[in-house]
């Protein structure tokens, strides 16, 4: 009796643990396939759209600076091209007074040479020239351009850069935010989203950081398919919010001195005056709303800002 008592106890958690595991994957299934039809739903509602704006007038007071074909063909690999390319464009596009200039570029190490390859050089020139190479060495490695782009940043007024997480680092970084990425303190609001954290901040090289009108954590996240259907609007790091970096831009063009998060919205207040109120997800992210395909907004070749191709007024 005793035995059969056992093997009895012993069956029934091994079928309730089989029973919940085969109810886990059901629901796991049903969960991909209902998002697999809410997103087609979704995509289908913007097609549909698209189609009755075909003809609807295009939005002109968005430039896209692109770095296409067209400016890698002429101004070389991107990679390889000095920040002085970009102060250049900055001080062109500003000259036609725009509201805001963002970069979704991230601006993390100067373009400087190494030292290996600054002595490599100085050694090949040095045999050319019989100049001493310590002296061609002092040369080369000075040469960078981050601070003439620092300075186009800084005589701008307007310019947006951003930062990221790097979580791809294991090891947890933290480090104040510079007074241009603003942030508040998590405490002062009395509903908050389920926000994403930021754990390792990576910040632009310091003369661009100090330059910046203000600098903003630049993320997405892609659906399983790859598509980005939604907006993250803030971060958490190290109990403060953090302000994504387009919607920063948003907060400054609307004036925007006070933010409060209800209902699942959040409301955006200027001067006490209501302007937006943004539904979000419980973690905070927001449904994306597309205008249309890749010519809605004005598109410009790099190249074509930095050679001055175009007048300034179409910025």
């Amino acid at each position: 009796m005793h035995s059969k008592g056992t093997i009895k106890s012993f069956f029934i958690p091994l079928t309730l643990s089989a029973v919940l595991f085969f109810v886990s994957i059901q629901f796991s299934i049903i969960n991909q396939v209902v998002e697999k039809i809410e997103t087609f739903l979704y995509d289908l509602r913007f097609e549909l759209r698209q189609v009755d704006r075909e003809d609807a007038k295009k939005i002109n007071d968005v430039v896209i600076v692109d770095i296409d074909e067209k400016s890698i063909e002429k101004l070389g690999r991107f990679s390889s091209w000095p920040l002085a390319y970009y102060g250049t464009a900055v001080e062109y596009i500003s000259s036609g007074s725009p509201n805001a200039i963002g970069f979704d570029i991230f601006f993390t190490e100067p373009d400087s040479l190494s030292d290996n390859i600054s002595a490599l050089y100085s050694d090949l020139i040095s045999r050319e020239t019989k100049i001493d190479s310590a002296e061609i060495f002092k040369i080369i490695s000075s040469m960078n351009t981050e601070k003439e782009f620092a300075q186009s940043i800084k005589n701008s007024g307007v310019v947006y850069l951003g930062a990221f997480d790097n979580y791809f680092e294991d090891q947890l970084n933290k480090i104040a935010l510079p007074a241009n990425l603003e942030s508040f303190p998590v405490s002062g609001f009395s509903q908050l989203p389920d926000f994403k954290i930021i754990r390792n901040p990576t910040l632009p090289i310091s003369p661009l950081k100090e330059a910046a009108h203000k600098i903003g954590f630049a993320h997405i996240s892609p659906d399983i398919d790859g598509i980005t259907r939604t907006y993250d609007t803030f971060f958490i790091y190290d109990s403060l919010l953090t302000v994504n970096f387009s919607m920063q831009i948003v907060l400054d063009l609307l004036g925007i001195d006070k933010i409060k998060f209800e209902d699942n919205n959040i409301n955006l207040f200027s001067s006490d005056t209501l302007k937006r109120s943004i539904p979000v997800s419980e973690n905070g992210g927001m449904n994306l709303n597309f205008y249309g395909g890749k010519k809605k907004f004005r598109f410009i070749s790099f190249s074509d800002v930095l050679l001055k191709r175009i007048s300034p007024k179409f910025f």
